[in-house]
Parts: C-alpha cells; structure tokens; sequence
C-alpha cells in the first residue's frame, strides 16, 4: 500500500468518527506520515483536520496551534488557498472563546485573500464576520456585512447560505427595532430551511418571529410560534432555544393571565438559563485560560523569533568576518605568488644577464687573445713577403704562398666558428630545414678541408652511400661535419687517417667521424658533452682551438632531436658517432 493511500484512510477515519479521541489520533497518525515523507501541503491538511478535533474536544487553544501550523506548511509551498482556509479557521475559533477584536481582524485577512479563491467561501467569511458583529453588539456593522454576504450568496445561487444570511438580518433587524424588514427576513429563512430539517436555525428563527408578534399584540399566534419553537429545541436538544422559547411563552402566559403555564415555563426557563450560566461561566473560565496559554504561547514564540533573530544576525556577521577573512587570505596568497614569480622573473633576468656577460667576456677574450695571434701572423708574413721580394727570393714565394693560404683557412674557420657560436649564444640561429644528400654536403666541406689535411699528410676517407639523405638545415649541418673532421685531423699526428662514414639504423642516420689521433678520456669527455663545458686542447701541431667546435656540434644536435656518443681510448684514436632522425 502507498504511504498516500494509507493518508487517505487516516483522514477518512479522522473525518468521520463521532468519538473525539479517535477524530484527534487518526489526524495526527495523518500528519506525521506526511510529514516523514516531506509533503507540506497534505500535512497541513492533517493539521486543519486535527485543529477540528481539538475544537470538538474543547482544547481551543491546540486547535490555534495547529491551525498555525498549518498555515505555515502552506506558505512555505504557496499554497494561497490552505493559507486562506487557515485564516478562516482561525478566526472562527477566536469567535467561539470572545476573541472578538483578534477575531475581525483573522476575517478581514481572510476575506482579502479568499476575494481572489473563493467566492464562496469568501460569502462564507463575511457571513460570519457579520454574525460576530451581532454578537459583539454592533448591528450596524453586523447588517452591513450580512447584506454583502446575501448579495454574494443569491449571485452563487447558494440558497441555503442566502437562507441562513436572511435569518441573521431578521435578527439584526430586531435589534435594531425594525419589526417589519425582521419579519419579512426571518419567513424567508424559515420557508428554505425547514424543509432541509435545519432545527437549530428554524428554532431560533421561530422565536424570533414570536417576540415580534408579541409586540403586535397577536398573542395566541405567538403562542403557535413559541410552542414550534420549543418543541424543535427540546426534540433536537437545543439549550438555548428551549431557554429562550421557555421564556417567551411564559411572557405569553403571564399576559393571557394562565399563571400555572406562565410558571411552568418560566421555571423551565430558569432551570435552561442556570444550566447554560453554568456552562457560560465554565466556558468563560475555559476561555479566559486558553487566552492566558495563547498569550504565553505567543510570548514563546516572540521569544524564539527574537533568539532567532539575533542568531541570524550572529551568523550574518560570522559569515562576513569569514567571507573578509577569506578575501585577505587569497590577496595574501595571490601577493605571495605574484612575489615568487617577481623572484623567479628577476633570478631569470640575473642569470641571463650573467651569461650575457660571461659571453660577452668570452668574446673579447677571443677578440683580443686568440683572433690576434694568427692576425699577428699574417703580419709577420706580409714583412717575410716583402723581404723575399727585395731580396729577390723568389724562389722562398710558393711555399709562403701556401703557409698563407693555410693560415688564411684557419682564420675562416675560427671566424667561421665564433660567427655561429655567437648566434647561438644569442639565440638568433633560426633552423631552415631541408633535403639534403649526405655525400654532397661532405664533399663540399672536403674541398676546404684537404689543404689542413695535406699540410699533416693526413688522409681523409670516406664510405658514404649517394642515396643517404637527411632533413636539416644544410649551412648548420655542414659547420658540424666540418668541426668533427677538422677536430680529427687537429688531433692526428702526421701520416694519420680520418675516416667519415654513414649508415641507415631504423629511421635514423648514422654518421661516424674517426681518426687515428691522440685519443681522450672517453668517460671525462661525455660528462663535459653532458655538461655542456668543453674545453678548449691544443692539437698534435699546437694549433690553438677554442671549444667553441664542439658547442656548436652538441647545439645542432639538440636543435635537430638527434644524440651524440664518443668512442675512445688514449694513444688510440677516437669515434664520434652522431644520430640524427631521417625525417
């Protein structure tokens, strides 16, 4: 079985049985389920109908509560027409204890919102805002509203509700000492509601009309009127009917001068009136506490609003010094950040600025050091030239011509050298990639290469495949070939080989560049490579070299993916064997 189908039945239970205990506990069982399961508009449906319960049971001041309660469910879903019902409730509950004041203003709340919900039920409200005014003893105000309500009710073509409504203004119309317009309202409600057996309004009604005919002089008709009355009031139990039906047949009687009758109904009367009094003042001891416990329960719940109140207040403020404390810890934090990248940004601009000029030294010390020495030679051959030639030497020329010629070289290559290692240096080498065949680019460096080799009686071999190519960029990778075979012949003595070869190895080129030189410490010179810090040697002749070589060759192979390896043993030459990726 659903949980709202089990709802139901509790309701159904509540709403029809006639046992007090049973109408309040089947209405709370109704409200908790609904209330476990998070449905506001159906528990405050069970609330409206335990607040009837409670009315029943005489406890007004639990019916107040729940009818609260209810409204409150309904506001939270905007429910307008449960807040509407809520407030009709109420103000009817606070008619029953006197509330009179408290009591208008629940109805005129009601009314305002049930204008735009519920035009029967706000004929309803008015209805009964008018008959509190009669009881209050305002019967202007009373036939003003009880007016409205007929209008309202003949629109909606209720006709019971106009016949109650007419009553009403037949009984405001008697206190208002207008006989005539109390009769002809008082015929009407009684002509509708006698057939439906609506006792309790038909009886009040009845003696109503027999006061007034009283006043006429029409004693024997108010006598049938006083006797229908109050023979309605005592079938159904009516009290204040037989009250007052008792005590206007006994004002019949005394002026028709039968005083046995006269005396029996007026001791009737008596006995009805001290009953009710009886019950009027426990009801007003009833209801003089449920104000007492309303007015308690009231200041609780200022009490509480006011704690919650400043519980609110305490958390709004919580949350601001949080949300303050928040922002600063984040304007800390980005300050902080921004400090440490300001740090990094300035230890970057100081290590660039060192290797600037660490460069920047280097360069002189080439300039002034060791670019000199072989300019200076230059110097000493242009005098050794001009001599031989005013000495008439000439024999002495061509091999002068071809030390020149050899010195020259040398110079071209360190210039060569330093204009690429400064380039690098200031990151300004911009990589053009192209085809290129291996044995074409070596043949073109050997060109310039065989007159060093020549000086040395070096021989420069070579086993290179015509079909080996290489995407790169050709004016780089040439330095490198150059450097590698240059360093060989620099570090081989007289009478030596280079050897160049190449070979394929899955998408990668392989180029070996060996000699038969002097050799190097093979695990000293690859933590140099690692490191990036190679030394400048002089060669096997004493030619003067910088270091700057073999940087540009690890340079070209980092720009171009590839890996460099050394293979050497002192005294017996040594193999550098470059990768390079095909594509």
């Amino acid at each position: 079985m659903s949980w709202k189908l089990l709802y139901s039945r509790y309701k159904e239970i509540s709403f029809y049985s006639n046992e007090v205990a049973i109408k309040i506990s089947y209405a709370n069982k109704a409200h908790l389920l609904a209330q476990h399961y998070g449905d506001h508009v159906l528990e405050g449906s069970a609330l409206v109908l335990l607040s009837r319960g409670y009315q029943l049971a005489g406890n007004n001041i639990n019916a107040l509560l729940a009818l609260d309660k209810a409204q409150v469910k309904h506001e939270i879903v905007g429910f307008r027409e449960g807040v509407a019902d809520c407030l009709f409730r109420k103000a009817g509950v606070y008619q029953k204890i006197n509330g009179f004041a408290k009591s208008e203003e629940t109805y005129l709340v009601a009314i305002d919102e049930l204008l735009e919900l519920d035009s029967l039920r706000c004929a309803a409200a008015i209805c009964n805002l008018g008959e509190l005014y009669r009881e209050w003893g305002k019967p202007n105000k009373a036939l003003s509203k009880l007016q409205k309500a007929d209008s309202l009710f003949t629109q909606l073509n209720n006709i019971s509700s106009t016949a109650y409504t007419k009553g009403n203004i037949g009984l405001v119309y008697i206190d208002l000492n207008k006989p005539d317009s109390a009769k002809v309202n008082l015929h009407k409600a009684i002509a509708i509601l006698e057939p439906t057996g609506d006792n309790y309004a038909v009886s009040a009604y009845l003696e109503g009309l027999a006061r007034l005919v009283i006043a006429d002089g029409d004693l024997e008709k108010a006598e049938q009127l006083a006797q229908r009355s109050l023979r309605l009031a005592n079938e159904y139990g009516l009290k204040e009917q037989i009250r007052d039906a008792s005590l206007c047949l006994s004002s019949i009687y005394s002026s028709t001068q039968n005083y046995k009758e006269a005396y029996h109904h007026h001791n009737n009367y008596v006995i009805y009136r001290d009953s009710l009094v009886n019950e009027d003042t426990i009801r007003e001891i009833a209801n003089l506490r449920t104000k007492y416990e309303v007015a308690q329960k009231q200041k609780e719940v200022d009490d509480l609003q006011n704690k919650k109140s400043k519980h609110q207040l305490l958390l709004v403020a919580l949350l601001i010094i949080l949300v303050l404390l928040g922002i600063h810890i984040f304007l800390l934090y980005k300050n902080r950040k921004q400090r440490n990248r300001d740090k990094l940004l300035l230890e970057e601009q100081r290590n660039a600025l060192l290797k600037s000029n660490d460069t920047k030294n280097k360069f002189f010390s080439i300039l002034s050091h060791d670019l000199r020495s072989p300019i200076a030679t230059f110097n000493s051959y242009a005098e050794l030239l001009n001599y031989y030639i005013n000495t008439n030497e000439i024999e002495q020329l061509p091999k002068l011509v071809q030390e020149l010629e050899r010195s020259s070289s040398s110079v071209m290559h360190l210039l060569d050298n330093l204009l690429q290692w400064g380039m690098v240096q200031m990151q300004n080498i911009k990589i053009e990639r192209q085809q290129i065949k291996v044995i074409q680019v070596f043949k073109e460096e050997l060109h310039h290469l065989n007159s060093i080799a020549l000086a040395k009686d070096i021989q420069i071999q070579f086993n290179i495949a015509t079909d080996i190519e290489l995407f790169v960029d050709k004016a780089y990778f040439a330095m490198t070939l150059r450097n590698l075979i240059s360093n060989a012949i620099k570090f081989t003595p007289k009478g030596g080989f280079v050897c160049v070869s190449t070979y394929r190895e899955n998408n990668s080129v392989i180029i070996k560049v060996a000699d038969s030189g002097v050799g190097l410490d093979e695990d000293a010179f690859k933590l140099r490579l690692k490191s990036g810090e190679i030394l400048s040697t002089y060669g096997t002749n004493n030619e003067k070299g910088l270091g700057l070589g073999m940087q540009l060759v690890c340079s070209f192979i980092n720009s171009h993916n590839g890996s460099i390896d050394v293979e050497s043993k002192l005294g017996k030459g040594a193999t550098f064997i470059l990768h390079l990726p095909m594509v």
